[in-house]
């Protein structure tokens, strides 16, 4: 029992540091408001989830022996990623942009929201190498059933979603501020920017690859 609550401890720091998903909830947070917000959240524990389900039966081993598909996937994650910052410095800076907390208009609803943030963490090579590294640290290799397992996998589902409900709670608060077009304006080229910035680093280090 001590050595899973260490797991949690290392899960739970992990998630805590600003990464796409940290920023992708601070934007929906703000934007928003955190009821939408969830929807989103939502979607990121699932691609944790799935991610952490995958590093157990060792997909997570394949990534890391075979530099072919850890390279298309950094590809891809990092073309989402610029995608995602490109549309977001393109959006509308006038207030009717701006969504109330409790409202979610055609444009943006629950659906689009998860997507978004499923293929945010589905396209993370790094969550996978992660968990494929940090669950051998805690598995009894005698025990080592998928239901012996599953706790860790919604352990850092677990973490994933506290830390994510964090950041989206504190930048909801702050929705009527970004109601100022000016304020709008440039929280978008902000989140934009950085999205792009995290694409391109991401593309950058898969033609690191040994």
């Amino acid at each position: 029992m001590n050595n899973y609550y260490l797991f949690l401890t290392i899960t739970f720091m992990a998630a805590l540091t600003p990464g796409p998903a940290v920023l992708l909830a601070i934007r929906n947070g703000a934007m928003y408001g955190l009821k939408v917000a969830l929807a989103g959240i939502l979607g990121n524990i699932s691609a944790v989830f799935v991610l952490a389900m995958l590093s157990i039966i060792g997909v997570g081993l394949l990534l890391a022996s075979s530099n072919s598909i850890l390279f298309w996937l950094k590809i891809v994650g990092g073309g989402y990623l610029i995608y995602l910052g490109v549309r977001s410095c393109n959006s509308r800076s006038n207030t009717t942009a701006v969504v109330a907390a409790t409202k979610i208009t055609p444009d943006i609803n629950g659906y689009k929201l998860f997507g978004e943030a499923f293929m945010v963490g589905i396209s993370n090579p790094k969550a996978l190498l992660f968990f494929t590294a940090l669950f051998p640290q805690f598995v009894d290799p005698a025990k080592s059933t998928i239901s012996s397992l599953l706790p860790l996998a919604l352990g850092c589902s677990l973490c994933s979603c506290i830390c994510l409900i964090f950041y989206a709670s504190i930048s909801s608060r702050l929705s009527s501020h970004i109601q100022n077009s000016k304020i709008h304006y440039w929280f978008n080229r902000v989140i934009g920017g950085t999205f792009i910035l995290f694409g391109i680093m991401l593309l950058i280090n898969s033609f690191k690859l040994p």
